[in-house]
């Protein structure tokens, strides 16, 4: 489950329904197939993307946009597929954000716990440098 920010950007929630925005959120790839069952493309700037076992999965925009451009233009030998989230790709990924947003949800709960115990035991009776209010540190 989640919920969107003012930009719509996919911001997980942890398991108590608190947004965490320390979970990573998912990355999109897209996947092309390719005639070949290797193959080396070279984007513009000279970054490479090589197909394996007739696929090229990326999240790398510059190559996106590139393959893209030229499918468009007519480039034989590869198809744009479809665009898939980081759990089609590595499905442990689902597993990594639950237990990463039930161990921060956890330490949110320790730490305001720690908060608690910490705000008994402080009374506000010491000034700023150290000594008690109404005391003379030369003891005159």
């Amino acid at each position: 489950m989640s919920i969107s920010d003012n930009k719509g950007v996919r911001i997980p929630k942890t398991a108590e329904g608190m947004v965490s925005p320390t979970v990573p959120l998912q990355k999109k790839f897209q996947i092309y197939t390719s005639m070949e069952e290797s193959v080396t493309y070279i984007t513009k700037t000279g970054k490479k993307a090589s197909t394996v076992n007739f696929q090229l999965v990326t999240a790398d925009k510059e190559i996106i946009d590139y393959l893209n451009e030229e499918i468009e233009l007519g480039l034989p030998g590869i198809t744009k597929g479809r665009l898939v989230n980081e759990d089609e790709i590595e499905p442990m990924a689902v597993l990594k954000r639950k237990i990463i947003a039930e161990y921060l949800a956890e330490k949110t709960k320790k730490d305001e716990a720690s908060q608690e115990e910490l705000n008994k035991y402080t009374t506000g009776i010491m000034s700023t440098n150290g000594v008690l209010s109404g005391a003379s540190a030369s003891g005159i």
